[in-house]
């Protein structure tokens, strides 16, 4: 078969099966069905994906497999002294993340909401009025 023909072919059901051959160590005991089961509640949705594929979604064998999405790391940094930081946030590639601040360590309030790009980053930067009160900044996976 030449590797043109072999790309008009690609549909997808080889990461399937080589999905399902990656799952069945860690669960033995699941019938062939349920581990089809398990790759389906793990899919990601995508709205780009819906009409082009039988789910819509991507696969998502992490998921699937349940290995958590480790944190995303927040840095904070400045251009100059007086203005407000910029956040880079370094996580997961296009996922949502949620930039919250506070005062006390007790009140967060969602500031930004935004999918960080192919590398996992994106940065954001506040405005802020002159001299602002302290404030704390975390990072977190959107629900």
């Amino acid at each position: 078969m030449t590797p043109t023909r072999r790309r008009r072919h690609l549909d997808g059901r080889g990461f399937v099966t080589g999905s399902l051959a990656l799952l069945r160590p860690d669960f033995p005991s699941e019938l062939h069905a349920q581990l089809i089961h398990r790759l389906l509640e793990a899919a990601d949705p995508v709205p780009n994906l819906a009409g082009l594929c039988a789910t819509g979604s991507r696969l998502d064998l992490r998921r699937a497999l349940g290995i958590p999405l480790s944190p995303p790391v927040l840095q904070a940094f400045s251009v100059r002294r007086g203005e407000a930081p910029q956040l880079r946030i370094q996580g997961e590639p296009g996922r949502t993340y949620v930039i919250e601040a506070c005062s006390d360590f007790l009140s967060w309030t969602a500031i930004s909401t935004n999918i960080s790009d192919l590398n996992g980053t994106f940065i954001f930067k506040e405005n802020m009025p002159p001299n602002p009160a302290a404030r704390f900044y975390r990072a977190r996976l959107a629900n």
